[in-house]
């Protein structure tokens, strides 16, 4: 796996769901309106799934904009790829790959949380936005 660095550019032409508010945006939650990631959102981590046309991205995130916030990301459908940059239904990101972060500090417990994370089903709510009609086809 590589360690990577992935940073939303900007929204596609249409997007499926437009970009959140930076103030506002519930990260680390469903927001309560569709919505996708604000623009200038980045992180990094551990890519489990590359940006391969017509898949999911998935990354192993370790940060966050800045802080320590282990977690999963996983990206609407790619819908073209290019040295460095990839696109989706919502949004165009840069990804890069980078030195590792120091986890040092990281616990064994968030490890395995963001382990459990990735292989959890989805929750019903976000199954249920994403079988919606023309969202994530």
């Amino acid at each position: 796996m590589s360690y990577v660095r992935l940073q939303k550019l900007r929204a596609v032409d249409d997007p499926v769901a437009p970009p959140g508010d930076p103030s506002t945006y519930p990260y680390g939650q469903l927001p309560d309106k569709i919505e996708s990631l604000p623009v200038a959102y980045w992180f990094e981590g551990w890519l489990v799934y590359p940006p391969i046309v017509g898949k999911r991205v998935a990354v192993l995130r370790l940060i966050r904009n800045g802080l320590r916030r282990p977690g999963v990301f996983w990206s609407t459908q790619v819908t073209a790829v290019e040295p460095g940059y990839f696109y989706t239904k919502n949004s165009v990101y840069k990804i890069a790959e980078v030195t590792p972060f120091a986890d040092d500090d990281l616990t064994l417990e968030e490890y395995h949380a963001t382990l459990r994370m990735l292989a959890q089903p989805p929750r019903p709510e976000l199954l249920a936005f994403m079988r919606q009609p023309k969202r994530w086809n």
